[in-house]
């Protein structure tokens, strides 16, 4: 009994022996399979853009140059309009392109700094053509708003458009922020704006027209051609029974009737009547919210100089000590800014005391007490 249950033990055993090498090859096979099938989608993937130039040729004349293929262009602008610094776009093209394809010879070149600071210019005329076109193909036009500030004693003004797009949703649309007009007078700034919406009118234009030589027998031409609206679509005419916002100083209201004027003009030359040129007028809420606590403040200050009057006539006149709100804020700043703003401050000894002896105590900072952006 004991020699039979052996051989029915080693029977077993060989059985099990023959499985296992049954079991080795069918793996092996299938490894086999699954390499071929490796080897077979890597050749029929298509291998990755890469970072170089590539030959162009002129039209219309004999020869060409040598320009960075149109997805290098694409890659920077991206990283541009994503705040990148131009000086690290080589860095961060070189670090993206080794991670994501770290066996492909990716990058046979990088565009250099002075290329990609010129691409800033393009960029420019680019966000510009983009918000003249959500500009011209909106449903209607609710109300333009207009600023104006000063860098190195140049005039800058800003044009922001508040529209109801093709979702019927109001929009706010920047069409320039940045308008340089021939002088800082208002009748000026307001030839420069017009000026602006005439620029942006060409580059739909010029859009439209470079399409077309781009995609000639393209069969969706005609497609293409209507998702980019007209000089025409782009007309001041359409801020008619819209609403203008500006500040509220001297100038800002100067610069509101020079533009309605304008505007008004054009309208009447294109053979609109007089009835037809209404335009509505008001206010930024923000100056208007900040007049109406400068008069609170005004009020304030009388009433604490007429009952602190003994004691201010005894504090000398050097120290210029104010009963403002103003004033006691940017005195606060000054002396409690944990940032050290101001020399004679004492912002890092006020926040020990208040960590050592105060800790969690509620604390409201005071944040832009100059005013100003």
């Amino acid at each position: 009994m004991l020699t039979l249950s052996i051989r029915d033990m080693q029977d077993k055993l060989i059985e099990y022996e023959e499985r296992l090498l049954k079991l080795d090859k069918q793996l092996l096979t299938k490894d086999a399979t699954l390499v071929e099938m490796d080897a077979t989608l890597a050749e029929m993937a298509p291998a990755p853009l890469q970072i170089r130039k590539q030959w162009v040729r002129n039209i219309g004349k004999k020869g060409g140059s040598m320009t960075w293929m149109p997805h290098v262009d694409k890659l920077i602008l991206e990283l541009l309009a994503n705040r990148t610094q131009p000086s690290c776009v080589q860095s961060n093209i070189l670090v993206v392109a080794n991670v994501i394809h770290p066996t492909w010879d990716v990058i046979k070149e990088l565009p250099s700094r002075r290329y990609i600071r010129s691409a800033r210019t393009v960029l420019t005329r680019v966000a510009k053509s983009l918000a003249a076109m959500r500009i011209g193909n909106s449903n209607a036009w609710k109300q333009m708003h207009t600023d104006e500030t000063s860098r190195r004693h140049t005039s800058i003004v800003n044009c922001v458009m508040s529209i109801i797009g093709s979702d019927n949703k109001l929009q706010t649309i920047c069409l320039s922020g940045a308008i340089i007009a021939e002088d800082g007078t208002a009748h000026h700034q307001a030839l420069a704006l017009v000026g602006q919406f005439r620029q942006s009118g060409r580059m739909l234009d010029e859009w439209r027209t470079t399409t077309l030589q781009l995609f000639p027998n393209h069969p969706d031409i005609d497609d293409l051609l209507a998702m980019i609206p007209t000089s025409a679509d782009l007309c001041v005419s359409k801020l008619l029974k819209s609403m203008l916002s500006t500040d509220t100083c001297n100038t800002a209201q100067a610069l509101h009737t020079h533009f309605k004027d304008t505007v008004f003009g054009i309208c009447r030359e294109m053979g609109m009547t007089e009835r037809q040129c209404k335009m509505q007028s008001g206010f930024c809420f923000q100056h208007m919210r900040n007049i109406l606590c400068k008069g609170v403040e005004i009020c304030m200050d009388a009433k604490c100089k007429s009952v602190l009057s003994t004691d201010l006539d005894i504090i000398p006149p050097h120290l210029r000590i104010q009963c403002t709100m103003t004033n006691l804020a940017r005195m606060v700043d000054k002396e409690l800014n944990p940032r050290g703003d101001y020399a004679k401050g004492h912002g890092g000894d006020f926040w020990y005391y208040m960590e050592t002896y105060h800790r969690g105590v509620l604390w409201l900072p005071i944040v832009r007490v100059l005013g100003g952006a």
